[in-house]
């Protein structure tokens, strides 16, 4: 590996999705029996990521994971709602899930994207 390909994988945007996403797990663990703080806690991480973060293609990003997050909390909802295999504590009346899911699924897509992000640098 050069240091050009090291330059890209260890960036500051790396270490920004890495906290998001340690940051929303020590949330669900540390707030789990608390759906509005964890919902609230969620959002202030994507907000806080999106202030910081020096990329180029801020509004792609938020409408991709946004996308995906909106399409995951739907499918979710229709599987839970059918199977009758899980019910969550705390879900919202119309969703059949919580709120809080929706920020955690846009830190999953952000993450999937980075990743995607990282394995170009490295097969290329």
């Amino acid at each position: 590996m050069n240091k050009e390909t090291i330059e890209k994988l260890f960036n500051v945007e790396s270490f920004l999705v890495l906290g998001l996403i340690i940051f929303n797990i020590l949330n669900l663990i540390l707030f789990s029996k608390d759906s509005q703080a964890l919902l609230v806690n969620s959002l202030v991480l994507l907000c806080a990521y999106f202030g910081i973060s020096n990329r180029h293609d801020k509004k792609i990003v938020l409408l991709s994971i946004i996308h995906f997050a909106f399409y995951g909390v739907i499918f979710e909802s229709l599987i839970i709602k059918h199977s009758k295999l899980l019910t969550y504590r705390d879900p919202h009346s119309s969703l059949n899930i919580p709120l809080w899911l929706f920020p955690i699924y846009c830190s999953f897509a952000l993450g999937a994207l980075h990743t995607y992000e990282i394995f170009k640098v490295l097969i290329q």
